[in-house]
């Protein structure tokens, strides 16, 4: 899509083609976007499962173009989290964390919060694109669990607290 985009901006400023980009940009946007949501698809493509944990709450959380909250109690043994133009807030404080648990992280414009027991020791493995990671976990010295976040912050953020 940005490789479209650049060539469409050079063949413009070459007098080639007349085509405004912002004109185009946001009905695209919105058009991928209702595609996504109505083939219930990630963004990387591979279908959605609705597992979910013993609580019954669900292990993924998606938010597009809107926020959402969720705190879990219970076991959990992970899940993903996906932020697309919208925030999550997922607290995990009175959760029961499983050692080695992973969540995947994904964030394009928008954000994910993430509120974790002090018995938890994080392993940060996002990768940032225009966006970044704030962590501010301070585990007990006692902490033996590792919660391992892997994904990607593409002009958005991850805040871990």
């Amino acid at each position: 899509m940005l490789v479209a985009i650049g060539i469409l901006i050079g063949l413009n400023s070459y007098g080639i083609v007349d085509v405004s980009i912002w004109k185009v940009f946001w009905p695209v946007v919105l058009i991928a976007a209702g595609l996504a949501m109505m083939f219930n698809t990630s963004p990387k493509g591979v279908k959605r499962s609705k597992k979910l944990d013993k609580d019954g709450a669900g292990n993924e959380k998606i938010a597009c173009f809107w926020g959402e909250e969720d705190s879990v109690k219970g076991d959990y043994t992970g899940g993903s989290v996906t932020a697309i133009f919208g925030g999550v807030d997922l607290d995990l404080r009175q959760a029961k964390i499983k050692d080695g648990a992973v969540i995947d992280i994904f964030t394009f414009c928008g954000g994910v919060s993430l509120s974790l027991p002090d018995d938890v020791i994080v392993k940060n493995e996002v990768r940032g694109f225009l966006g970044g990671t704030d962590d501010k976990a301070l585990p007990k010295d006692s902490a033996k669990k590792t919660l391992y976040l892997k994904g990607e912050c593409i002009l958005g953020g991850l805040e871990i607290k």
